[in-house]
């Protein structure tokens, strides 16, 4: 079998979505963020019809070059302490919020105008990409942006 499509991230991104997870997952409005390495991407999803995709030009490799500057630690350590803080849980969290604060403010302005525009809200952020699996994000995200948060496993779809 050989290739059939190649898509960008943010819409194959929306596509499986569409495919796989609107079957289970009703709503007005989901979000999509996918955080990257230097790169994260925002869809909303309305009863399998995307309305909106943006790039915003933060992501995970912010973060690790900050502990690497920091912790003065290798990169392949820094991006283990990402997941695993090893008892350095506030000291990272101290860290790394600055960043998470851009990235949430980046994610409020494209939720404000989705829902000024559509007269509708987005009830649910589904979090996906190496960097969603940072110590602490969803509910970080979900205290800071006041949605339901959590992850998208893709093998339960």
């Amino acid at each position: 079998m050989g290739l059939k499509a190649i898509d960008l991230d943010c819409l194959a991104l929306a596509n499986f979505f569409i495919e796989f997870v609107s079957a289970h997952e009703k709503s007005s409005g989901i979000g999509i963020i996918n955080i990257g390495k230097t790169v994260s991407n925002i869809n909303i999803i309305v009863d399998g019809v995307p309305y909106l995709s943006r790039d915003i030009f933060i992501g995970g490799d912010d973060i690790t070059k900050k502990i690497c500057e920091v912790f003065e630690v290798d990169y392949p350590e820094a991006e283990k302490m990402k997941t695993e803080p090893q008892n350095k849980e506030a000291d990272l969290a101290h860290l790394w919020e600055p960043i998470l604060h851009d990235l949430a403010a980046e994610i409020r302005v494209s939720l404000d105008y989705f829902e000024a525009r559509n007269n509708k809200a987005v009830d649910k952020i589904l979090i996906t990409g190496g960097t969603s699996r940072l110590y602490g994000l969803e509910e970080y995200f979900h205290h800071v942006l006041s949605i339901e948060v959590s992850g998208c496993d893709y093998f339960q779809y």
